[in-house]
């Protein structure tokens, strides 16, 4: 890969991670439906995990 291709799929990770803040949703339907590199899918993604994981724990707190 090119450092052309490198920057380029780095920039389409960063924009999908920072729509990502608003919409997860969509970004993960995006990743999946369209398919992307695996560059721009850990840096789209970066964050999904862990908000995912705390939004579960604030539910289980909640309840409890």
């Amino acid at each position: 890969m090119s450092n052309k291709d490198l920057f380029a799929h780095e920039a389409i990770g960063r924009a999908l991670h920072e729509y990502a803040k608003t919409n997860p949703g969509e970004v993960v339907r995006h990743i999946k439906a369209n398919g992307v590199a695996s560059l721009s899918r850990r840096e789209a993604l970066q964050n999904h995990a862990s908000r995912r994981r705390d939004s579960q724990i604030a539910q289980h707190r909640a309840a409890a």
